[in-house]
């Protein structure tokens, strides 16, 4: 399977702009054979934890137009959107597939600091594409042991982190990625995002590590799409 994580920089309040700005990632992604495309936490709306609510409605609209941008290109994407529930808005990753209905996994573990504006997710989940068993994480769960232990249980072979991380916080992860990715046997993907958000600047620095634990392949901090087969390891990376 070919996947391309979109390490793109998104303008908070400018649904339009981040709207097209996916749109550009994915026909990148497209030109080179990928069947899904990767998007950071919150890739629509920028990562904001107070603009969220007032988003939710015209993100849902855009979901729909991404549909049919994934039905006419017979392509994959997942972004980073909040989801509204009867609980309270969720932090959510939605995999919109060719001729199917959405699939959404919302945050699982959140920070104290997200506690006041988000609600957790209940279910964990994976996505089955092209042979592989894809388990989503979003950010902070994705460098907690137990999210990767639960996710195990679902014997995924891609674990795939949708973050929006500040270069400290994206330096402290680094050998977590590595490390499940040795200790699971699985390839573990990382798209981040780039530019100002909330009270941070995203970092870039999106990376594959393989099955042994090694990074294979790392963005700068410059919007990109590096792209990864997983039969054949071959790498790919294009600027935007």
């Amino acid at each position: 399977m070919r996947i391309g994580l979109a390490q793109i920089q998104s303008l908070s309040g400018n649904l339009q702009y981040n709207f097209d700005r996916h749109i550009k990632a994915a026909e990148k992604a497209l030109e080179n054979r990928a069947t899904l495309v990767v998007f950071p936490e919150l890739s629509l709306t920028n990562y904001e934890t107070t603009l969220t609510k007032e988003s939710t409605t015209p993100c849902d609209e855009l979901i729909n137009s991404f549909q049919t941008f994934c039905n006419n290109q017979q392509f994959s994407m997942a972004v980073g959107r909040p989801i509204q529930s009867k609980d309270g808005i969720g932090i959510g990753l939605t995999l919109i597939q060719p001729d199917k209905s959405p699939s959404i996994y919302c945050k699982r573990y959140l920070p104290a600091d997200e506690e006041p504006y988000f609600t957790q997710g209940k279910e964990e989940v994976v996505w089955l594409l092209d042979n592989e068993c894809i388990a989503p994480a979003i950010c902070y769960e994705s460098t907690l042991a137990v999210h990767a232990l639960k996710a195990q249980k679902m014997q995924p072979s891609i674990y795939l982190a949708s973050v929006a991380k500040s270069a400290t916080s994206l330096d402290k992860a680094q050998a977590h990625y590595a490390n499940i990715s040795r200790e699971h046997n699985w390839w573990t993907l990382l798209v981040n995002m780039i530019g100002p958000a909330d009270n941070f600047v995203g970092a870039g620095g999106s990376a594959v590590w393989d099955a042994y634990g090694n990074k294979v392949a790392c963005l700068d901090n410059s919007e990109a799409v590096l792209w990864i087969d997983t039969i054949t390891a071959e790498i790919g990376i294009h600027s935007l």
